[in-house]
């Protein structure tokens, strides 16, 4: 069953104010960067009532790096919806069972969705089969008036391709040896800076950050990392932008980090943390290899991988 992009989008904002506009859809859902086109479905309310819409979703098509040894396909579940009228229903699980049919199509190897803990959806992920790697949304929300609190200057940088060279190239070195999203330069570009909401790189001692802003939060797309670093120099830096953020911009900090070793360091300097996973679903019941590579002690996500 076929739907517009203009209805989709309409279902989209109405489940999800605020979800976005058609600049958002098509960097979702219609990027060229990535090898294998978007999915996107939607669910009639039964085979015998075809016209009445339930609920529609997306699969994005992506590739994680091993070690950069190996390559992993994987769908990612995105943009899915279930009108209010047909909730409790059934339909996320039908959402999952065409997923799952999509991405065997495609040959993907397995099906991920980014899921926070609260959200019932998590709940059947699992129940169908899904590994959870765990996942922490941390959040920096308290201004500080404390005169012993060190303020590091926050510099905002122009962008130009140097700088956006020395960013991917600092990606490429930090992951090497670890499980991460697979890029290339450009990809790398359109996944990170040439993104819908406003982006802007900024720097904090000789560490620099991705950064999108919208309305009311500030949002650490990309951190620089260093392999063997200590935590809490990268824990600092995060807790200057995070005043910066409040302070300043009068807006909250998130970050996002499937690193629980930086989760703890950011909890001992007041972030607030909402508990989430990343889900894996091997496409075929034999590929154990799948969930193998990707529950790697060295797995990383940042926010700018999320689509």
């Amino acid at each position: 069953m076929e739907i517009s992009q203009k209805s989709y989008l309409k279902y989209l904002n109405q489940v999800f104010p605020h979800w976005g506009n058609e600049e958002m859809f098509n960097w979702c859902f219609k990027n060229k960067t990535f090898k294998i086109p978007t999915d996107i479905f939607i669910l009639p309310e039964s085979d015998s009532e075809l016209d009445k819409i339930a609920a529609g979703s997306a699969v994005v098509y992506r590739e994680i790096d091993v070690a950069q040894e190996s390559k992993i396909s994987i769908g990612i579940m995105t943009g899915s919806w279930t009108l209010p009228e047909y909730r409790n229903k059934g339909f996320f699980t039908k959402i999952i069972e065409k997923s799952l049919e999509l991405i065997r199509v495609k040959k993907a190897d397995a099906l991920c969705a980014f899921v926070t803990e609260t959200n019932a959806s998590s709940r059947r992920l699992v129940a169908a089969g899904s590994i959870a790697i765990p996942a922490y949304y941390l959040f920096f929300e308290n201004k500080n008036s404390n005169d012993n609190v060190y303020l590091a200057e926050v510099e905002k940088i122009n962008i130009d391709n140097i700088l956006l060279k020395q960013l991917f190239n600092s990606y490429m070195q930090y992951k090497n040896n670890k499980c991460c999203f697979s890029y290339n330069f450009d990809s790398f570009v359109e996944q990170y800076i040439s993104r819908p909401e406003e982006t802007y790189i900024v720097r904090i001692a000789k560490r620099l950050f991705i950064i999108e802003e919208n309305l009311d939060t500030i949002k650490v797309l990309f951190a620089e990392k260093r392999h063997n670093e200590d935590l809490k120099k990268l824990a600092t830096d995060l807790l200057h932008l995070g005043l910066w953020a409040t302070n300043n911009c009068s807006k909250k900090l998130y970050y996002y980090t499937t690193n629980k070793y930086e989760k703890e360091s950011l909890l001992a300097m007041d972030f607030s943390l909402l508990n989430g996973y990343f889900t894996v679903l091997q496409s075929k019941k034999d590929n154990k290899n799948i969930l193998n590579y990707l529950s790697h002690p060295d797995f990383e996500i940042n926010l700018g991988d999320k689509m």
